[in-house]
């Protein structure tokens, strides 16, 4: 979240906009009526309160982005057709000294270089989120140049988000990865001990280990691992 209010902050001053925001949608496989959730940052405080107010409302030209995965430019805050598609948000930004906002999305690009068609947000590269320029009046409307710069930003943004949500997902899968090897050696080791002590085959033991532990309704690793610190009593197992 650092980088994306550094990056707002930056995008302002280098496209000599009013304020910058981003909204970035939560990685989620449903659309936004299925519950996915939005986080905002900007390079003011008000914007970015205004863009997740918005959002949260389910009427802001951020959210109209992500959901066609294309850019919405030149807004007029004062015109007629913002009022109607996002009142509460237009009022609100001409309040703050906005009069005209520009919208790109972050698009991700697939896994593989190839492009990925039909999904959720829109036709094309999935779209993470969205980068919204604000024009207080003195700036002008954007150039196609200026336009093109700020899907650049907006595409490294995106590029940069999910470098993050993949490792943090790496993060997760090592995790349970170790919980699972963890299991399986407490496992092992609890067999072994009990083929031992009571002088049968490692499958037999196996088999009185599962039974007991499902007749506990615990998971067959912390079982294991309780039989092997000696918190149970392998009698009882045995005599199951």
């Amino acid at each position: 979240m650092d980088l994306l209010q550094d990056l707002t902050v930056r995008c302002a001053d280098l496209l000599g906009v009013s304020a910058a925001s981003v909204l970035l949608i939560s990685d989620h496989k449903g659309g936004v009526a299925a519950g996915v959730t939005g986080t905002v940052e900007a390079s003011d405080e008000r914007t970015r309160e205004i863009e997740l107010a918005a959002f949260l409302r389910g009427e802001s030209p951020s959210r109209d982005s992500c959901l066609s995965g294309t850019a919405v430019p030149h807004i007029d805050l004062h015109g007629a057709e913002a009022a109607a598609r996002w009142p509460w948000f237009a009022q609100e930004a001409r309040a703050a000294g906005f009069v005209a906002e520009c919208v790109v999305p972050l698009r991700q690009e697939p896994s593989g270089g190839e492009q990925a068609v039909g999904s959720e947000w829109g036709v094309g590269a999935p779209v993470v989120g969205a980068l919204g320029l604000f024009g207080g009046g003195g700036e002008g409307p954007l150039s196609e140049e200026q336009l093109a710069c700020a899907q650049m930003f907006a595409d490294l943004a995106a590029a940069a988000v999910a470098r993050q949500r993949s490792l943090e997902r790496s993060i997760v899968e090592c995790g349970q990865l170790q919980a699972a090897l963890t299991s399986r050696i407490a496992i092992e080791q609890a067999k072994g001990m009990l083929a031992e002590r009571w002088q049968c085959s490692v499958d037999e033991a196996f088999g009185a280990l599962r039974k007991h532990a499902r007749h506990r309704r615990v998971r067959l690793g912390d079982f294991a691992r309780q039989v092997v610190a000696g918190e149970i009593d392998t009698t009882e197992i045995r005599q199951r």
